[in-house]
């Protein structure tokens, strides 16, 4: 568009006029673009908000005797985990009240939804809290679980969780907590998931675990959100 001038050369009143209109339209466009941008990037961040509370129900299905802390005795990743704790982990997130039977397909759903698409082989499981007995004619699962009040138990303190966009980091301290059935009462607790290094003993139903939780050690896991806003493991390290 020609710039239109007066005898002397400057811009007439009308172009100066037209040129305000375009800046204010300008400024229009730019603040609603940052708006737009600010609310995408705000929803994102709020649609993968979690609280500690969620961060320990996803914790739980590898707390609740796990072998007595399996992912706690090494650094583990998706890729390197046992046949056998995949099957575990699934089937006791499956299991209300012992005695119930799941499908092939029952349980390979909940696989995805804790480790993704990964491979793994249909078999009988034994764990601490029962059989899961696998019948490969019949396709399915008969879980004969049930823990005894004798299993080893696992205590867990969130210490920090963040998550952006698709991935979630949670930080955790653990504990093992071994009770002597013998008659003493005692429960002994454990650093380490081997049950090697002792940092206490408590005789109170309900013990101070704060204490114990100092002497722990730290564990960073990962997980990364899927299309279908599973958050899916990808591994587990200790940090300290």
């Amino acid at each position: 568009m020609g710039v239109l001038k007066n005898e002397v050369g400057r811009p007439t009143n009308k172009t100066i006029l037209v040129r305000n209109i375009l800046k204010r339209i300008l400024v229009v466009i730019v603040a609603a673009g940052i708006f737009a941008g600010g609310y995408y990037y705000n929803d994102k961040i709020s649609n993968n908000t979690i609280t500690m509370e969620q961060a320990n129900e996803m914790l739980e299905k590898f707390n609740s005797h796990i072998e007595f802390g399996y992912f706690y005795e090494k650094d583990r990743n998706v890729n390197n985990l046992d046949n056998n704790i995949i099957l575990i982990t699934a089937l006791n997130s499956m299991v209300h009240y012992g005695n119930e039977t799941f499908t092939k397909n029952d349980v390979k759903k909940i696989v995805n939804q804790i480790f993704g698409n990964i491979n793994y082989k249909d078999e009988s499981v034994s764990s601490y809290c029962g059989e899961y007995i696998y019948d490969n004619k019949k396709k399915i699962y008969k879980a004969e679980a049930g823990c005894g009040s004798d299993t080893p138990y696992i205590k867990s303190e969130i210490i920090d969780v963040k998550s952006s966009f698709n991935k979630l980091i949670i930080k955790n301290k653990t504990i093992i907590g071994d009770f002597d059935f013998g008659g003493s009462g005692i429960t002994t607790w454990y650093k380490d998931a081997n049950r090697k290094v002792i940092i206490g003993k408590s005789s109170d139903d309900y013990p101070d675990l704060e204490k114990y939780f100092d002497k722990a050690d730290t564990f960073k896991w990962t997980f990364i959100k899927d299309k279908d806003k599973n958050y899916i493991f990808k591994s587990v390290e200790k940090i300290k």
